[in-house]
């Protein structure tokens, strides 16, 4: 399954509103894009979990989807973590406010 802008943000909205009071029987999804914006501009830190498939037609010499697991963590005003896990391996970016870093498990190292 792709993930879709559409469904991303309808699950961010979906995630939002469950922390909001209902104020509505049917609320407005503009006012809950609008919420569920503040309330995520106003966090100080935040993470995310998401599953990437790139399709095969994508890749050179492949006739398989190649997946990965990703998981972010962002620390305002200028921090982000992450790290994604596929068949190819094990990567980890940091980035501390200056540098940009990118670590390879599989090949020891910064890439």
């Amino acid at each position: 399954m792709k993930p879709t802008l559409s469904r991303t943000i309808a699950v961010l909205a979906l995630l939002a509103g469950s922390s909001l009071s209902a104020t509505a029987a049917e609320p407005n999804a503009d006012q809950l894009l609008k919420q569920m914006s503040a309330k995520l501009a106003a966090a100080h830190s935040f993470s995310f979990r998401a599953e990437r498939e790139i399709d095969a037609a994508l890749l050179e010499g492949r006739n398989v989807p190649e997946q990965a697991y990703v998981a972010v963590l962002v620390q305002r005003p200028n921090q982000l973590a992450g790290r994604s896990t596929s068949k190819g391996g094990v990567r980890h970016f940091i980035f501390n406010g200056q540098t940009l870093s990118l670590v390879d498990e599989k090949k020891n190292g910064i890439i």
